[in-house]
């Protein structure tokens, strides 16, 4: 918890110790000099005595009561958040902190989405907690960002490039990932925003790290430019160039950084067809990115679709071509709308056969060739048996439907009308 700069920083750290004061006894009388700074009649003078009553409340929330000793038979709860410049945890047993974590973030770590601050969250207070959490199966993180918990269902090749990288660290830890709204993660949220400064060599990332990422990042460039719809080099340069002229995508990409409005509405109309993708967004290599597939500004979709449909290998081929590559909202419209308007394809394409009726050879005499089946009316099963000489039925009501019941009804009406050559059935399971 570092010095308070001003009365915001005052409130947000009174904020945290009224969270765990309940534990911290004579609170009011340790918290009183803070609180007289926040009066609006006060004007703002921090000095030794101020220090001195901080440095008392440190004390305080960093031994017991209210810092808790760590339970190997207690479940576990670790709270997580991201601010645009730090990051918080908290890992938590029976409602009392074990230990608080925080991290200010590189200038690099400043730019990442704001999906990708939160995973990285987690994967901080994971390894951070490494000695408390390693091989048990009832930890729970709690995280205020939702689409997390439905990303880190899927499997981790679906992902970013960057969400990969940090979703392979945590294959170690065994968690379960929930979502908690903001308000509810109160030392999260103030470890995230009062973090201490870190030296400049603290936050480098480990060489081990960026092998890793430049691996995960290199097979994903990989995959999507050795794919059907041939983007070279020189097309992925005018691909990133073509991005700095599109406002949607500029726009798009403001949002992948910033975070997404919890409401639809919220969203510019511009970007909100990409509200049903947004937790597949992300950006890598200038360009913006579903998956792995390559989201395309509207200048370039034309000539795109008129690559796709250089062979003119029909609709299906051309979406299955679409889909390993390149993607927009729509796209599958605007591609069936180019191959329903092409002559080529329209001339060439091939009608669909009718099939022609095979009828069956009528018999030379009666019950040589019946037909069976079952039905039901309100509720009753019934067998149904047709000879194909004279249509000529039989119908017997049936207690189930099994096989032995089907098979003692049939020998019923043969022994009347005569064994069949041919029985003809719908291959249903009793037959």
């Amino acid at each position: 918890m570092p010095k308070p700069g001003n009365k915001k920083d005052v409130e947000r750290s009174l904020g945290l110790i009224t969270y765990v004061g309940a534990f911290i006894p004579n609170l009011s009388d340790k918290t009183l000099l803070l609180r007289e700074l926040l009066k609006k009649e006060t004007e703002w003078h921090w000095d030794e005595r101020h220090d001195e009553c901080l440095k008392v409340i440190k004390q305080c929330l960093s031994k017991p009561p209210v810092l808790r000793h760590y339970d190997l038979d207690l479940p576990i709860t670790i709270l997580v958040d991201a601010n645009k410049s730090g990051l918080g945890a908290c890992l938590m047993q029976k409602g009392m902190p074990v230990c608080y974590a925080s991290k200010s973030l590189s200038k690099a770590e400043q730019r990442y989405a704001q999906i990708e601050k939160e995973l990285y969250a987690c994967v901080f207070a994971c390894e951070r907690c490494h000695a408390y959490i390693y091989g048990r199966t009832d930890v729970v993180i709690e995280t205020d960002h939702k689409p997390l918990v439905s990303i880190i269902k899927k499997p981790i090749v679906d992902s970013p490039s960057r969400l990969q990288r940090m979703l392979l660290k945590l294959q170690r830890y065994t968690f379960k990932l929930v979502y908690k709204a903001g308000k509810h993660l109160f030392i999260a949220d103030a470890l995230s925003r009062a973090y201490e400064p870190e030296p400049a060599l603290s936050v480098q990332v480990s060489s081990a790290d960026y092998t890793q990422h430049d691996e995960v990042c290199a097979i994903t460039r990989d995959m999507a430019l050795s794919a059907a719809t041939d983007v070279t080099d020189l097309q992925f340069i005018k691909l990133q160039k073509s991005l700095e002229n599109d406002d949607e995508l500029a726009l798009l990409r403001k949002y992948i950084r910033e975070g997404w409005p919890t409401n639809k509405h919220d969203v510019i109309d511009l970007v909100k067809p990409y509200w049903g993708y947004k937790e597949n967004l992300s950006i890598a290599y200038g360009l913006v990115w579903k998956d792995q597939r390559i989201v395309v500004p509207k200048l370039l979709r034309k000539d795109l679709l008129k690559k796709i449909h250089v062979g003119h290998v029909g609709l299906q081929k051309c979406q299955l071509r679409a889909r390993e590559t390149i993607f927009w909202p729509g796209i599958n419209n605007d591609l069936t709308n180019l191959i329903s308007n092409c002559s080529i394809c329209l001339t060439y394409r091939k009608n669909n056969q009718k099939e022609e009726m095979q009828p069956h050879e009528i018999p030379d005499r009666p019950w040589a060739k019946v037909g069976t089946d079952l039905f039901q009316i309100k509720g009753v099963d019934y067998l149904l048996l047709v000879d194909y000489y004279s249509k000529f039925f039989e119908m017997e009501k049936l207690q189930c439907t099994t096989s032995a019941s089907i098979i003692e009804t049939l020998k019923n009406i043969f022994s009347r009308q005569g064994i069949p050559n041919v029985v003809m059935s719908d291959c249903g399971p009793q037959f």
